[in-house]
């Protein structure tokens, strides 16, 4: 395995070793229930503001399995709660800065219905959201939202499915599926794979990766290549001064030392402006 820096950039030529979540299809427009609707615009995780429950969704696919007879399996499990604690409480102590409360519930552990294991007959390791569709049918199917959302007091709704990787050679990243993709959806959702080996390097996925994911949620878009909402001038100038925006780069380590900047909290909603977008002529944030 080869030794990666403390921080590890995200600078790859191949969309196919990326996932972004604007090289995705678009999918088509839903068929939303009235609640769903009224959130149509901005999706099941909304504001970074108030309360946000993250449902943990452990799934079989064609290619990979969680075996919760083995103890390998699940500490992975367990370990996944570590790196929700350490992403959630970094990202509240940003949003304290720009005086907004944002509270997360996630802890399957404690709270059992925020747990749910599901089988998919389809590879579901790839980086273009081919099967968001069987996702979101699966959590129609099994997750009672709403009930979720009154129990808990829920502004917003996180689904995140965990897919174990670490008995196959995986070179897809992590990725979300959010509103910054396509505007008609509702369901917004994370596939963390939680073991990375392309043969050259080979790191488990660090809770900068599940800090960043959420933010997507959130509306914060990528930073580290040009895409609808980003120039490549402006990707080139945050690599001309080796920025440490979380929406760009991520760090190894059970620690986050990346940055949440105005630029962050402009596009999840947590400040009407931010001096880059103008400068930049950056896109606007779905908020605003």
């Amino acid at each position: 395995m080869k030794k990666l820096s403390k921080t590890l950039f995200l600078f790859f030529l191949s969309l196919n070793m990326l996932g972004f979540p604007f090289g995705f299809p678009v999918i088509q427009s839903q068929n939303l229930t009235s609640v769903e609707a009224k959130a149509k615009n901005l999706g099941s995780a909304k504001k970074l503001k108030g309360n946000t429950i993250i449902i943990s969704i452990f799934a079989n696919d064609k290619q990979t399995k969680w075996n919760i007879k083995k103890k390998e399996d699940t500490t992975y499990m367990s370990n996944t709660l570590k790196d929700l604690r350490i992403a959630t409480t970094w990202i509240s102590t940003k949003a304290k800065k720009y005086k907004t409360t944002s509270k997360f519930v996630y802890d399957w552990s404690k709270n059992k219905d925020l747990k749910y294991h599901a089988v998919f007959k389809n590879n579901l390791i790839e980086p273009y959201g081919a099967y968001y569709h069987k996702q979101i049918n699966y959590i129609k199917k099994n997750i009672k939202i709403n009930a979720l959302k009154k129990k808990y007091k829920a502004d917003n709704v996180i689904f995140m499915f965990f897919f174990n990787t670490t008995h196959t050679k995986n070179d897809v990243r992590s990725w979300t599926y959010s509103t910054i993709c396509d505007s008609s959806i509702y369901y917004e959702i994370t596939n963390i794979y939680n073991y990375f080996d392309n043969g050259n390097f080979s790191y488990f996925t660090p809770a900068a990766t599940y800090a960043h994911e959420i933010l997507h949620s959130f509306g914060a878009p990528d930073l580290y290549y040009s895409n609808s909402m980003i120039s490549q001038k402006y990707v080139n100038y945050l690599k001309s001064i080796g920025s440490h925006d979380i929406m760009y780069t991520v760090n190894l380590g059970d620690k986050i030392t990346c940055q949440f900047t105005e630029l962050d909290a402009y596009y999840t909603g947590l400040k009407k402006t931010a001096k880059d977008v103008k400068k930049w002529n950056l896109g606007k944030s779905e908020h605003f």
